[in-house]
């Protein structure tokens, strides 16, 4: 069944102009940063959370410009 109304969540991606292959991206980018929003910067569980490998999101991350934050070990000198 095909809706009259677009859905309101999906905002400037439904703009003209818009390609397909942007707006997924585009979505991809957001749910991959909001999960590691989410769990404070864990790739780990970033990527547990969406089901996806260690290889997988590193290529989503690399390919949509995401850089992991390095994690300070608690070293001291």
């Amino acid at each position: 069944m095909l809706r009259s109304e677009p859905n309101p969540k999906a905002g400037p991606l439904l703009g003209e102009g818009v390609s397909l292959d942007e707006a997924v991206r585009a979505f991809e980018r957001e749910l991959i940063l909001s999960r590691l929003e989410r769990y404070g910067g864990s790739v780990k569980a970033a990527r547990e959370s969406l089901g996806l490998t260690k290889t997988t999101f590193h290529r989503y991350m690399k390919s949509l410009g995401i850089a992991a934050r390095r994690r300070s070990r608690g070293l001291t000198r």
